[in-house]
């Protein structure tokens, strides 16, 4: 539907919102779970050997909440021919690494570099968003 409204040089903005609005919420609902009933999920699904990762279980929900939301954006940016998270991705993609590399004392940490790294995305992601449609609007050529 995306395209289909670019092609027509229609406004998306709508469609791009609901879904963001229903990831955020679908998404956050399912952090705030995890976050809540970690120590119980763990040892049912997988047995009381497993019962210490419920503490990394607590916090992944959050850390992959911000990629959640960054895939609903890249892949409207893609639908309407653009791919500016793409590049964003590419370049944070070291940031990810070396912070993993250097700060890997526990597989928690790993999940809070996760988080972070996801976020900064997302802000950085949302900024050039933001950025390109202001631009958009000062030649003209946005779609409302």
């Amino acid at each position: 539907m995306v395209a289909e409204n670019e092609a027509r040089q229609r406004s998306s903005a709508h469609l791009f919102l609901n879904a963001l609005m229903l990831t955020a919420v679908l998404s956050g609902t399912g952090a705030v779970f995890y976050f809540l009933y970690a120590d119980w999920i763990m040892p049912l699904l997988y047995g009381d050997r497993y019962a210490g990762a419920s503490g990394v279980l607590k916090y992944y929900g959050f850390a992959m909440l911000p990629m959640a939301l960054v895939m609903v954006a890249e892949h409207f940016l893609i639908a309407k021919g653009r791919v500016i998270f793409a590049y964003i991705m590419m370049l944070s993609v070291p940031f990810v690494l070396l912070a993993a590399h250097e700060f890997h004392n526990s597989l928690t940490d790993i999940v809070y570099i996760l988080a972070a790294c996801g976020w900064g995305l997302l802000l950085l992601g949302f900024a050039a968003i933001g950025a390109q449609y202001y631009f958009s609007i000062q030649r003209g050529r946005v779609h409302r």
